[in-house]
């Protein structure tokens, strides 16, 4: 394995679909710092070296954590049906490793279709994290008519939101970091507050943040 962070490499060993399977995981930062935890969007080419770029911004700033996702990258890759629940389930057993390891409470960072999984384990984990940040997370577009934020395109995600996301007037732009100056990401990625901070999210309408920094949605909030 190669560090693709520039970090410390380990692997995890997990009991999934009955056979011991192995994640690959790296770490950057000062041990004392803040906890991010980097969850790679699920793609071809899904990998934790997308966040290098996130990384090299943020520096010494914050303690990152990625892995690379079961059947991607160094993690095994086992002749397997690769479903959300199994996906779940080594998410599950990646907080649970660094909970017992850090003693510290996350902040958990996902894009793309990684943004369901880190969903699916809200109702069980929102506790125990500090933050749920999605970046660009997929969603279905919502009709001309439809004023409500658009149910994600995933019955896993739909089945736990549908009656608890907020109306809003139309879907939050789409917000890339890169291209995002360094110091900008550095200061502003990962504070980890919705656009809506201190609203009802079931009713706040959605903020437009600034290009470069994360789409932030109150997450954490929607579950009791």
């Amino acid at each position: 394995m190669t560090p693709q962070l520039e970090g410390t490499l380990e692997i995890l060993q997990v009991d999934l679909a009955g056979r011991q399977l192995r994640l690959a995981l790296e770490r950057r930062g000062p041990q004392g710092a803040p906890l991010w935890v980097l969850l790679p969007a699920l793609s071809t080419v899904s990998s934790r070296g997308e966040w290098k770029a996130l990384a090299e911004a943020v520096g010494d700033q914050r303690q990152l954590f990625s892995f690379d996702w079961l059947g991607f990258g160094d993690s095994d890759r086992p002749a397997i049906t690769y479903v959300a629940a199994l996906l779940r389930s080594a998410l599950r057993a990646v907080l649970s490793f660094l909970r017992t390891t850090t003693h510290q409470r996350p902040t958990v960072i996902a894009t793309g279709h990684s943004a369901s999984v880190a969903l699916g384990l809200a109702a069980e984990w929102s506790g125990l994290w500090q933050e749920l940040v999605l970046v660009a997370p997929t969603l279905a577009r919502p009709s001309a008519d439809d004023d409500r934020l658009a149910l994600p395109a995933v019955p896993l995600v739909a089945a736990a939101c549908r009656d608890t996301l907020p109306r809003t007037a139309s879907l939050p732009a789409q917000h890339q970091l890169a291209g995002a100056a360094p110091d900008a990401a550095a200061s502003g990625v990962g504070r980890a507050r919705p656009a809506h901070a201190g609203a009802d999210p079931r009713t706040a309408a959605a903020g437009q943040a600034p290009r470069g920094t994360l789409c932030q949605f109150g997450v954490r909030q929607w579950w009791p």
